[in-house]
């Protein structure tokens, strides 16, 4: 009978979690959004969806994400980019198709669309290849310049 209490109790404690967000605290939440850029950066939309399901977007639908490759490559200050952005870089149609599904879910995806970094907007990320991958032939990082 204790067994049974205790996977009632659980199974109510689950479902609380799905209500509230997850309460994972600052470690944990810092891992989820660990494995959920990786899956963006790899384009592995399977596990990218799996991580989504989880909620682990639940506090900020487009975090900043560091990432000193595309900083190097936009020759900015910052290192701190919208996930949306590395979403972009990643080439992949199913992981850019969940990601503004979940922004769109959660907040006003055209104000994601439309933030500025020091000058670079979107459309021109979605123009370049990504700065982590290899260099095709003699082909430099950026593809366009930002004016």
């Amino acid at each position: 009978q204790r067994l049974e209490h205790f996977a009632r109790a659980h199974h109510g404690v689950r479902a609380e979690e799905r209500v509230l967000g997850p309460r994972l605290g600052a470690l944990g939440d810092t891992l989820a959004i660990a494995g959920l850029v990786r899956a963006v950066r790899s384009g592995d939309a399977e596990s990218l969806s799996g991580l989504l399901t989880k909620d682990v977007l639940w506090m900020e639908p487009n975090p900043y994400i560091q990432d000193e490759a595309l900083q190097a490559a936009l020759k900015t200050n910052t290192s701190r980019f919208p996930l949306l952005w590395l979403a972009g870089l990643s080439g992949s149609l199913s992981v850019w198709d969940l990601i503004t599904t979940e922004i769109s879910r959660r907040s006003n995806l055209i104000e994601h669309l439309m933030l500025d970094i020091e000058g670079w907007f979107l459309p021109s990320i979605l123009c370049m290849r990504d700065p982590r991958s290899e260099p095709c032939g003699d082909e430099g990082v950026l593809a366009t310049t930002a004016s």
